[in-house]
């Protein structure tokens, strides 16, 4: 079933467009919520912190529940019919963004970042409801195409959802109330199209639910161990949000040194958004006829180093023209313009580069995705998924941590660098223990 006619079928439909508005929805709130305190005065303090701070905080706050309730979860989404849990959370999140709302119109900061971490909760909860549900809507032949268009809206509705929250939330007047009638129209609309999912029966009705997210991730850990398949697939996966978190992270304040408008940032993410959507919808056309599309893995892996590499020397030689290239200021703050910046053979190497590796992101992902969902057990797949978001939350954690202490030490395009380099050792441990990847690249080399 090609992306045309899946975005037609009835059972993949309403799942495509209630993840896209959930994530859009995340993005949304968390770019108005980062806006809104940075447009605080300088100095601006709560629970003690500064705005600063309070911005890294605020990042933990909504991760923090992916430690804490995916196990629960996974449970429950093997344990009950998934389309009626899908509906209950969408209802949960027009209930959060109700309060949201409260918190936007008063703009209380406190207030808001509790409210991040019950979005950051019910994300949690619909992890594994997503991917675990598509197996069940649809034939394994469709797997890759399905898990192509949801990686793609996902980064589209992150892209689209970061341009919105920054931007509604600074109209005047009434940037507030328009970000509050936003997440509310989006929460909605949701929830409108969660109706639509068909019934999903539950895969482990028997599931004795437990509640000690700590024993049963250990546990839940321990089971995927005993999958290869699946528990690879895990690790390559969280690999690629630790390698993805560093660059998003680091891309903010690597348009600074560009000495570049504020703009220059979102166009930067634009061009990897695209690249990412654009790698996960051929992944089911490069795969043709064939069952698989794991030779992808490798490619997409291959072009993640070399573009991150080559992103390295093309960012660095801007970073030493940048100072030839500014012709404004904005008060005493000496900028370089949107369009000198793109009148540069270097800016263009640089977005292309952001373009080929969200492709390679794409073609290395999705690929793994599918492998995760078929070769799980059936009455666990859930709760694999669910060790999946935990060790994914974990892997971007460990990646701002060490981009924090390599900050001390190294420019922000050499911690790139650095960690293009350390994953050519960690693709070629996971393509050493799972060999099927370079053998199905080789047998379609040679026909």
């Amino acid at each position: 079933m090609n992306n045309k006619k899946l975005l037609a079928d009835s059972h993949f439909r309403p799942l495509f467009w209630t993840q896209f508005c959930g994530a859009l929805n995340d993005n949304l709130f968390k770019l108005a919520l980062v806006t809104l305190v940075l447009s605080q005065a300088k100095g601006y303090l709560l629970w003690g912190l500064n705005t600063e701070s309070l911005v890294i905080l605020s990042t933990g706050i909504f991760i923090l529940p992916f430690f804490l309730f995916s196990t629960i979860a996974g449970q429950l989404a093997d344990k009950y019919d998934k389309a009626r849990l899908i509906r209950y959370i969408k209802w949960l999140e027009i209930g959060i963004m109700c309060f949201a709302a409260i918190g936007f119109i008063t703009e209380n900061i406190g207030f808001l970042v509790i409210i991040l971490f019950l979005m950051g909760t019910q994300s949690t909860l619909f992890g594994p409801l997503k991917y675990s549900i598509l197996p069940q809507h649809l034939p394994a032949q469709s797997l890759v195409a399905a898990n192509g268009l949801i990686e793609m809206a996902t980064f589209l509705a992150i892209l689209l959802g970061t341009i919105l929250g920054g931007v509604l939330i600074l109209m005047s007047p009434g940037g507030t109330i328009i970000v509050s009638i936003s997440i509310l129209t989006v929460a909605v609309i949701g929830y409108l199209f969660s109706c639509k999912i068909p019934d999903a029966a539950p895969c482990a009705p028997h599931t004795v639910i437990r509640y000690n997210f700590i024993a049963e991730t250990f546990s839940q850990l321990a089971h995927a161990r005993h999958n290869r398949d699946v528990f690879n697939a895990i690790v390559a996966i969280s690999w690629f949000w630790y390698v993805g978190a560093t660059l998003l992270t680091l891309l903010p304040p690597i348009s600074e040194e560009f000495q570049a408008s504020n703009y220059l940032y979102t166009i930067l993410l634009t061009f990897l958004s695209l690249g990412i959507g654009l790698g996960s919808i051929l992944c089911d056309k490069l795969m043709g006829s064939l069952k698989s599309g794991n030779f992808l893995v490798p490619i997409g892996a291959l072009g993640l180093v070399i573009f991150a590499i080559d992103f390295y020397f093309a960012a660095t030689h801007m970073v030493a023209i940048s100072p030839s290239m500014i012709d404004h200021t904005i008060g005493d703050k000496p900028l370089v313009s949107v369009g000198s910046f793109m009148s540069s053979f270097t800016a263009w190497r640089i977005l292309i580069d952001l373009t080929l590796f969200g492709m390679s992101a794409g073609f290395y992902i999705v690929p793994l995705y599918v492998i995760l969902q078929q070769r799980s057990d059936e009455q666990h797949r859930s709760r694999m998924i669910a060790v999946n978001n935990i060790l994914n939350a974990l892997f971007i954690v460990v990646s701002v941590v060490a981009g924090f202490i390599l900050k001390r030490w190294f420019s922000l395009n050499e911690i790139i660098l650095i960690t293009a380099l350390i994953s050519l050792i960690v693709y070629a441990i996971i393509f050493t223990t799972q060999k099927e990847f370079m053998q199905e690249l080789k047998s379609r080399l040679s026909h």
